[in-house]
């Protein structure tokens, strides 16, 4: 899942990863995402925006009050609201009952994956690295109906945003800071790919279920 975000960073996308069989892109001003799939997943990657500091800057911290998902982070909401007619166009016609929905994405991508996940009662697993914090509590009881894993790595900064009353979610797996490389930048997605690369398998656990070995 790491891989498929720093995949999503690329201006192009020449080749399918393995084991997907079918990729399409979805953009909306600043937002982005790049939808994956084969006969038994479906997964949708967001990508993290080049304006994070205005996202998160102190007009963008104000709660937004939403009917469907609680009370969320506006600067989130805003950049993901965009996406959603066309994610809603695009999956709409989904066989749910023979495919499995996951989302995932790094920083803010990680955050707007949390949006969909709300968003989408089908959706079973989201899987974050380096997002910071979404929503109130009431965002949280929108997101019991799927499994959240949150991987963190070492002291980012951005896991511990917004300084405001927002809760993180899911089960959290954090990668720890070795000495030996004290000077990479702890937030770096290839950073958090190059830690979870060393992991058992059993302990990435998504990768495994990917591969239908789950």
């Amino acid at each position: 899942m790491a891989n498929l975000c720093m995949l999503s960073y690329k201006d192009s996308i020449d080749t399918i990863p393995s084991p997907f069989t079918s990729f399409y892109s979805i953009e909306k001003g600043h937002s982005r995402a790049f939808i994956f799939e084969n006969d038994a997943f479906v997964v949708v990657v967001f990508r993290e925006t080049d304006n994070l500091g205005a996202v998160l800057d102190d007009t963008n911290i104000l709660p937004c009050y939403t009917k469907t998902i609680g009370e969320v982070h506006y600067g989130f909401y805003m950049s993901f609201i965009p996406l959603l007619p066309l994610l809603e166009e695009r999956l709409g016609a989904t066989n749910w009952s023979t495919k499995m929905l996951l989302a995932t994405g790094h920083s803010l991508g990680g955050a707007m994956a949390l949006l969909f996940g709300a968003h989408f009662p089908e959706t079973q697993f989201v899987v974050t690295f380096g997002a910071p914090k979404v929503g109130a509590k009431s965002f949280e009881l929108s997101t019991k109906h799927f499994r959240h894993i949150r991987w963190t790595n070492g002291k980012d900064k951005v896991c511990r945003l917004p300084v405001f009353d927002y809760l993180h979610t899911g089960d959290h797996r954090k990668l720890r800071r070795s000495w030996k490389n004290f000077f990479k930048r702890d937030h770096c997605i290839k950073e958090y790919c190059r830690k979870i690369e060393k992991l058992p398998l059993s302990d990435v656990y998504f990768e495994d279920l990917l591969e239908n070995k789950f």
